[in-house]
């Protein structure tokens, strides 16, 4: 297990939170890097890449948001899973589109939160090369539509074996 993050402060969290976790990890599992996601490279391969908390939301253009599904691609094993989580931009959802300020170690920093429309990740992926499985609009498995706040995304690439989605799935 790897993680990776371009924040020293957010590494440094999740290696202290594996404390909480003595049975499933310990001081060499999981590895964190503390890199750009979007440019992150190791020989190592996956079974599955996941990119929760709306981290393709602190990505500031479409560009960097294909580079970071890139990586992801680069990491997974034929057959391997790319899950991720995205706000979505629109009228009834997020004022625009904002940074907002969060806490770091204390001190007050701006935050990067660029919410994504729909047909944006759609292009992303496509562009990338991962064809979605499930589409929900949170973790819960509830129905994505275009009135969803958030997208949570299963894919899988589109070289794999995998069995596409069918017309009765939530995709749209």
């Amino acid at each position: 297990m790897v993680g990776v993050d371009s924040s020293e402060f957010f590494v440094d969290l999740a290696k202290s939170n594996r404390r909480a976790f003595p049975n499933l990890m310990d001081e060499e599992n999981p590895r964190f890097f503390q890199e750009a996601p979007s440019t992150f490279r190791i020989s190592e391969k996956f079974s599955a890449a996941l990119a929760p908390e709306q981290a393709l939301n602190a990505m500031t253009s479409l560009e960097e948001v294909k580079a970071l599904l890139r990586t992801a691609k680069i990491h997974l094993v034929p057959k391997g899973i790319l899950v991720f989580d995205v706000a979505m931009a629109g009228p009834d959802r997020w004022p625009g589109r904002f940074s907002p300020h969060f806490h770091e170690r204390g001190t007050l920093r701006r935050g990067r939160f660029h919410p994504f429309f729909a047909d944006e990740i759609d292009q992303a992926i496509t562009e990338v090369g991962f064809d979605p499985l499930e589409r929900w609009s949170g973790f819960d498995g509830t129905p994505f539509d275009e009135k969803s706040a958030f997208q949570v995304l299963v894919s899988v690439p589109s070289d794999s074996t995998m069995p596409k989605a069918s017309s009765n799935k939530s995709i749209i």
